[in-house]
């Protein structure tokens, strides 16, 4: 990558400046990446996105085809006046027209999608890197929470086998009362 190149600075500093949004404020984290890239559109592109939102509608197809339906009509009926007789040569001028402004047009809002689709995986990727520190985090304290639940269960054995030696010990001084208690009986 050239350093001295405009186009590439502008995309990296927009990219660091959606990262800074993202993680550096709360609020950050809710905005789409449109948002974010409406704010840094100059008129141009709003205009330039309009314009292929437009072009790229029914009502534009529907309306154009009318439009070319109703020329045709006019021209080959010689209703009126005949201003462009078959083959309809400044019908094609006016089509040439707009398709020599509207393609640039177009391809100026579809590299832009290409770079919001560019900084919406950038930000994906932040967030995904964001979720995985997270995971992490919580399974290392998963970990230590379960080492201490082992230990304290350790304790409790331990505590639970005193407990449990002390009650055989009991019982094993009843029984032996018991048997003294019987032989004593039986001897008289």
């Amino acid at each position: 990558m050239s350093e001295g190149h405009p186009r590439q600075q502008r995309r990296i500093r927009e990219i660091e400046r959606i990262r800074g949004l993202v993680t550096g404020h709360p609020e950050g984290a809710h905005r789409s990446v449109a948002q974010v890239e409406h704010e840094g559109m100059t008129s141009g592109q709003h205009l330039a996105d309009t314009i292929t939102e437009t072009l790229g509608s029914w009502k534009f197809i529907i309306a154009q085809s009318s439009f070319l339906v109703v020329w045709l009509i006019i021209n080959s009926l010689g209703w009126i006046f005949r201003w462009d007789p078959y083959p309809f040569i400044l019908l094609n001028l006016m089509l040439s027209f707009q398709a020599a402004f509207t393609a640039p047009i177009i391809m100026m809002s579809q590299n832009r999608q290409a770079s919001r689709d560019r900084i919406a995986s950038e930000l994906d990727f932040e967030v995904n890197r964001m979720a995985a520190k997270e995971v992490d985090e919580i399974q290392a304290k998963l970990d230590e929470l379960m080492k201490e639940q082992i230990v304290t269960l350790l304790e409790t054995m331990k505590e639970y086998r005193v407990i449990l030696d002390q009650l055989h010990e009991r019982t094993d001084r009843i029984e032996h009362l018991i048997l003294n208690t019987q032989n004593d009986r039986s001897d008289l």
